[in-house]
């Protein structure tokens, strides 16, 4: 403020005490503060922040510019002998804390943008003015502002532009409301092409019924909602249809009947009119013939027209003026609607205001019209919808569609395409996958930020280049040339980007953009909810709530419970059990829209109060039943990590180590242990980390009552064997006497139906035999008729023919077998546990306690627990198919293996050939062969088990191979040292595996040798296998062998070991990994069956195979027997047609 020269020093005081009152009161609700006030030689200044430390709020910047009008209005006209009065308003990143001499130290904001203030404040005088930042942050329309002629400014450079905030007014913002996102060619939109195609879909269907439709895309911030919204106002623009697409702010949410006003009028085409008179123009043209002139004038405020006031609506009272209006607006578009598709398309659609809500309420009844709304998550806490909304997003008219994250391939392709850039360094791709979330905003400011701090490096890509590593690139999508590339001169150069030297991207902080954007929620949090929210944050994105309790210093489960309850409510947490309860109050912990194909449901607003303390009351009953939780927006949990100190960090992940360690196992219905077979064991130091002796003690109850159902159950199965090898006795001479009966009645019980395999009962073990015998007999008589035997070869046919036959009653055996366990653990599930407690949790374990255990770990500097972790979540997710998880988890650990911390420690070479055997299996399951078997050898020779490179050294070793299997089964070999003997299983199990890898991966080969590779590594897996002593593992083996050699056309050898395999598996206990194992026989066995053409028989087992993976929830394996039984069940009735 500058004050006239004859003000005296009374004048001065009151003008200071009065603006000092008055800036208190507009900053302070807004959090903001006077950090200082003082005067110099020409005027008096106050330095007023928003955003200190606990004090962030999300529309810091709005706030600021608002504040700083209300001031400036008031200051310019309330206050005497006030000369001028000037504000400049910038932000951005500055120091926030003690300066000074101790003596005399304050606590104030110093840096370029503070400095930047005070020049505007003094280079613009008389207005309010603001930085560019401030301008593009506020977030408001280009109409509130006004640009400013650029003036030198004595110690700034380069300053950008600088505007004049106007104020909000409710003149400008008159018809003013477009679409702030432009579509570009050159830029397409990316990841979002299943929800263009439900609009698209949603559209056609649209105009058969004409019946007015709803679409709403809910999204956070920074999905893209507006980018689509552009997308799809742009797919609208067709032949005979009309699109009318705005975007509101939140302002608009208290300015009474906004949204509709201003879409009329871009509908109407009046928003582009600058006078009074074209405006008029343009409505008696369109509307001519449509609405009466005498009413014209009802317009008059709404479009900023001046038609003469008629009689008859002077006559009119308020109420009947807004009803006529919305009668003539209805009329206007029911016209409009007859002769073209109307598409309206509202982004930001959460700030319309309840009378626009009302009309369009009442506009979706009575006139056929096309919707898209796109809209942040609205039942935050504090938001309650007005009825006529929620009528609106309830109608079984309203398709609601959540936006989920990118895709990590989506989020690569938009990193390539911000950049200009055909691709980028893994270790980039790494680093915007696991920071931005899948995100696109969040990627955008993190490329931003990286290339502000001079990161980035962009080179030109050579294309005599050497092609990238097939590991490397084993992900990576490459961004393909767009239509406005293909345009350019072909000799336009390509470039690549990398990252600069010795820069470590782990280390870099979050960008001040999306800091804020957490802080600011955080710091509207009370404390003990920010409490909880910094403790979950050092656990990690997901924790579980026993965990939370354990670090919280000194808290009841009572109160954690509460404040979870209330952090569920307002969307910071979310349960990740709830997919597996079915109850309703489970249901309540995600507060999220539930959907079925075009019906919404939203949890309701309750007004009463006895309501609203129910709702909680079972809110909180719910989180009480939720153990696993995890934050809605990950970018919360890296905000308030970084609020801890050095010391409470390490402090706090070394409790959380303590506390995790003792849970790093498979889930229990998987049969615990380590999810890389006895890796513990082969690692030193890891093994007494594990075991203590309150652990052990803890376990004794369920280990004797395991040990008992074990017992039970083999007793039940060996009885059952025994009346079952009778009922085979009679079944074979019940089908030697009625063989002729019944092959005519084969076809016709195949015609008839199929549904007996997968009927709500399971089929009883008689009524199975007798379908078993007709369709297997039926299949065995034709196998004797169309094979052709010479001379030479009938007595081996015979004896083939025999062992065949032998084969088959073994496997019709092990169906009945296979009735009873499935009966047998399904009656035991059902007496002794709760639905869902046998679910498989091994996903929920890998990311609540294997990932974090290895962040935890790095955070304290113990990198070989880090590596020895990573390498598990890795295996974990290689065995729950998530290819891409465990490649990124690979990646780190290579990293971390390649790292100076980690050089000089003794490396560990079993956890190295784990790594490579990793990478190997990742390889083969994307396809990558080559690639594969490399990995896989150096896996092998980590492990000192040499494979042959000639097929000499091939046939050799496979002869040494011979010999040792023909010892295992004459003489098995005993453990001579049982301290040693897990450390051995250890590197017999992960050699076994790297074997059956490899013998895959050489039969997929078309090299000539290919099968004496593939017999050596099936015969070395056998034998790796025998030396364990292990039946899983034995058994897996023989199956292998005997797949092995039935591809090879040898089915001596096959059937021998299809046999042995499932006399093998009546010794497996039927609990854990021993009924995860029959499981997985009897899906070979159907596999095997179905190359072979038996399909009733592969039908059979792989329904029975289907049965057990259900029990166990093991939906990935389920998935690929189930496409094993459609294929026999779609060649059985290709047969009998």
């Amino acid at each position: 403020m500058q004050f006239e020269e004859n003000a005296n020093t009374h004048h001065v005081c009151k003008a200071i005490q009065d603006a000092t009152a008055m800036i208190t009161g507009t900053i302070l609700p807004l959090s903001g503060n006077i950090n200082k006030v003082f005067m110099f030689d020409k005027g008096c200044t106050f330095l007023c922040i928003f955003g200190l430390p606990g004090d962030k709020q999300a529309d810091e910047s709005t706030n600021a510019l608002d504040s700083a009008h209300k001031i400036h209005a008031f200051c310019s006209t309330a206050l005497m002998k006030v000369k001028i009065v000037s504000i400049g308003v910038t932000g951005g990143p500055v120091f926030c804390g003690v300066v000074g001499h101790r003596v005399r130290h304050e606590y104030t904001v110093i840096g370029r943008k503070v400095n930047l203030a005070a020049r505007l404040m003094m280079f613009y005088p008389g207005l309010v003015s603001c930085d560019a930042l401030t301008y593009s942050k506020s977030k408001l329309p280009h109409y509130f502002f006004e640009e400013l002629p650029l003036v030198e400014m004595k110690g700034v450079v380069n300053p950008g532009t600088v505007y004049q905030f106007l104020g909000i007014t409710e003149k400008a913002m008159i018809y003013k409301a477009y679409l702030t996102k432009e579509r570009s060619e050159i830029y397409p939109l990316l990841g979002r092409k299943k929800e263009t195609d439900i609009f698209e879909n949603l559209l056609e269907k649209f105009k058969e019924t004409k019946l007015s439709h709803v679409i709403i895309y809910e999204g956070l911030m920074g999905y893209g909602k507006s980018q689509l919204v552009t997308e799809i106002a742009y797919i609208g623009q067709a032949p005979g249809q009309k699109v009318v697409a705005m975007e509101l702010t939140k302002i608009n949410a208290w300015q009474n009947f906004f949204a509709v006003r201003t879409l009329m009028a871009m509908f109407l085409g009046v928003d582009v009119c600058k006078t009074y008179d074209a405006r008029q123009y343009i409505l008696l043209s369109k509307l001519r013939g449509v609405i009466e002139e005498q009413y014209l004038c009802l317009f008059n405020n709404l479009f900023h027209v001046k038609f003469p006031t008629s009689e008859v609506v002077s006559q009119m009272d308020n109420d009947r003026k807004n009803k006529e209006i919305e009668t003539m607006l209805l009329k206007i578009l029911i016209n409009a609607a007859e002769k073209e598709v109307l598409i309206f398309a509202i982004d930001e659609a959460q700030f319309i205001d309840k009378a626009s809500w009302d009309f369009l309420d009442n506009l979706l009844k009575s006139v056929p019209i096309f919707v898209v709304m796109a809209l942040s998550p609205i039942n935050h806490k504090g938001r309650i919808l007005c009825s006529s909304a929620a009528q609106i997003l309830n109608s079984p008219s309203t398709t609601f569609i959540q936006l989920r994250e990118l895709s990590p391939s989506v989020i690569i392709q938009k990193a390539c395409q911000d950049l200009g850039v055909v691709s980028i360094a893994r270790e980039l791709e790494t680093f915007l996958i696991q920071r931005s979330h899948g995100n696109p905003f969040y990627c955008e400011e993190l490329l931003r930020n990286l290339h502000l701090n001079n990161v980035l490096q962009f080179h030109v890509l050579d294309e005599d280049e050497e092609k990238e590593d097939e590991w490397d690139s084993l992900f990576t999508t490459t961004v393909l040339k767009t239509h406005a590339s293909k345009m350019l001169d072909e000799e336009t150069e390509l470039y690549i980007c990398t990252v600069g030297q010795n820069v470590k991207l782990t280390t870099i902080s979050l960008p001040p953009t999306l800091k804020g954007i957490a802080l600011a929620a955080l710091d509207n949090m009370n404390p003990s909810e920010q409490m909880v929210v910094k403790c979950a944050a050092v656990i990690g994105v997901m924790f579980t709530t026993e965990m939370l309790l354990y670090i919280l210093p000194e808290w009841t489960k009572r109160k954690m419970y509460q404040t979870l309850a209330a952090l569920v409510e307002s969307r910071i947490f979310k349960c990740c059990s709830e997919r597996k309860e079915v109850n309703i109050t489970q249901r309540m912990l995600s507060k999220e829209f539930s959907i079925s194909n075009n019906e919404l449901k939203s949890l309701r607003q309750e007004s009463d109060l006895g309501s609203v303390i129910s709702n909680r009351l079972k809110l909180e009953e719910a989180v009480m039943h939720c153990k696993i939780m995890e934050f809605c927006t990950p970018l919360l949990q890296e905000a308030a990590y970084e609020l801890w100190l050095k010391n409470q960090k390490k402090a706090l992940h070394f409790k959380c180590a303590s506390y995790l360690k003792w849970l790093a196992h498979r889930c229990k219905c998987c049969g615990e242990g380590d999810f890389i077979p006895y890796h513990r064991y082969a690692v030193d130091g890891m093994l007494q980390k594990f075991y203590s002796q309150e652990y052990k003690i803890k376990n004794i109850k369920e280990d004797v009552l395991n040990e008992a159902a074990v017992i039970l159950v083999s007793e039940t199965l060996k009885k059952l064997e025994a009346s079952h090898q009778e009922g085979a006795e009679n079944q074979e001479r019940k089908g030697a006497f009625s063989l002729s009966h019944k092959k005519g009645l084969f076809r016709k019980r195949e015609k008839a139906d199929y549904s007996f395999f997968f009927s709500a009962r399971h089929p009883s073990v008689a009524a199975l035999m007798e379908s078993s015998g007709d369709t297997l007999i039926e299949w065995k008589d034709s196998r004797i008729k169309t094979r052709q035997l010479t001379t030479g070869d009938t007595l081996r046919s015979t004896f083939i023919l025999q062992e065949s036959f032998r084969a088959e009653n073994s496997e019709l055996e092990f169906l009945k077998r296979m009735d009873e366990i499935i009966l047998l653990t399904f009656m035991s599930k059902k007496r002794t546990e709760t639905p869902g407690s046998q679910d498989c949790e091994c996903k929920e374990i890998v990311e609540s306690v294997s990932v974090p255990l290895s962040q935890h770990y790095l955070a304290l500097g113990d990198y070989s627990r880090a590596f020895y972790y990573l390498l598990e979540s890795a295996s974990a997710y290689v065995n729950l198919s998530h290819n891409y998880m465990a490649f990124t988890y690979l990646n780190t650990a290579e990293s971390l293996l390649r790292s100076s911390e980690y050089k000089h420690k003794l490396i560990n070479q079993f956890e190295v050939s784990i790594l490579y055997s990793l990478k190997g299996e990742v390889c083969y399951n994307m396809g990558q062969i080559t690639s594969a078997k490399k990995l896989i050898k150096k896996a092998l020779s980590l492990l000192k088990k040499s494979f042959p490179i000639t097929v000499v050294g091939a046939f050799c070793m496979f002869m040494v191979e011979t010999s040792k299997h023909l010892s295992h089964q004459n003489k098995q070999t005993l453990w001579q040292i049982s301290s040693g003997r897990e450390k051995r299983l250890a590197v017999l199990f992960q050699q076994g595996h790297c074997l059956s890898l490899l013998w895959q991966l050489f039969n997929l080969d078309v090299a000539r040798s290919r099968k004496t590779f593939t017999r050596l590594a099936a015969l070395m897996q056998v034998n790796c296998a025998e030396e364990s002593q292990d039946e899983s593992q034995i058994i897996s083996s023989y199956m292998d062998f005997s797949l092995c050699y039935q591809m090879m056309g040898c089915q001596h050898e096959w059937m021998k070991y299809e046999l042995m395999a499932i006399k093998r598996s009546s010794h497996l206990q039927v609990v854990g990994g021993g009924l995860l194992t029959i499981a997985k026989l009897a899906s070979s066995l159907a596999y095997m069956k179905l190359c072979l053409g038996n399909m009733p028989l592969a039908i059979q087992l792989g329904y029975r195979a289907h049965e057990l993976y259900e029990q166990l929830k093991r939906p990935n394996l389920d998935a690929t027997v189930l496409h094993d039984i459609f294929k026999a069940l779609y060649l059985s009735t290709r047969i009998l047609f």
